[in-house]
């Protein structure tokens, strides 16, 4: 079962085809939740960036570029500067796509409703906002792993890779291992589980 989950995952149009090797080293950690978040969640991330741009028809968009801003997944820091991939609205009308080069459009800023809501779904949309955008205290996840608070779990998780059991181990393996640290890897494996399901998702291939 394990291995035709991680074949239609990789066989899906939602990971690009960059990104297929290194989908491959993320499942082998799946014992590891730590290790395998900090690779899923990133991954993700640009997936979905990737889909926002085509449904969007921004695909100028979907790479960083010097002196220019472009879509984040969650817009923690300068969300009023660029678009963001879970907001529902499109930050357009005397939006700044470069750095001090101010557009203009015919559509006041933010009411170009953004068409990744329907190419995913409600519901779907709905979930990533909780786990990637949601207020204060909630998963945040993608923000969490960046922004290290669970480095102290990683060094754990790599130090149990390469060391010999013993009860300073043992005990290091069990604190890495909670449940807090496995739910948010399942649920990043649900995201990939989604959207790689033909039957839960209608998406855009975006197979770069």
């Amino acid at each position: 079962l394990k291995a035709k989950f991680e074949t239609r995952v990789l066989e899906s149009s939602f990971i690009p085809s960059t990104h297929k090797d290194l989908c491959r080293v993320c499942f082998n950690y799946t014992h590891s939740p730590v290790i395998f978040s900090s690779v899923c969640a990133p991954m993700i991330e640009h997936a979905l960036r990737l889909l926002w741009c085509i449904v969007n028809e921004r695909t100028d968009d979907c790479i960083a570029k010097d002196g220019a801003y472009y879509v984040t997944l969650d817009g923690h820091g300068q969300r009023d500067k660029h678009d963001v991939v879970l907001l529902p609205n499109l930050s357009t009308g005397g939006f700044k796509s470069k750095v001090g080069v101010e557009t203009t459009t015919s559509i006041p800023k933010g009411e170009e409703k953004s068409k990744l809501v329907d190419a995913i779904g409600e519901g779907n949309m709905a979930f990533l906002i909780d786990l990637f955008a949601s207020p204060p205290g909630s998963p945040n996840i993608r923000a969490a792993l960046a922004h290290g608070s669970y480095s102290k779990h990683l060094l754990n998780e790599l130090l149990a890779m390469h060391s010999e059991p013993d009860k300073e181990l043992t005990g290091i393996m069990q604190e890495s291992s909670n449940e807090q640290l496995h739910d948010m890897s399942c649920a990043l494996i649900s995201v990939l589980d989604i959207f790689s399901s033909p039957d839960d998702y209608c998406g855009s291939s975006h197979n770069n």
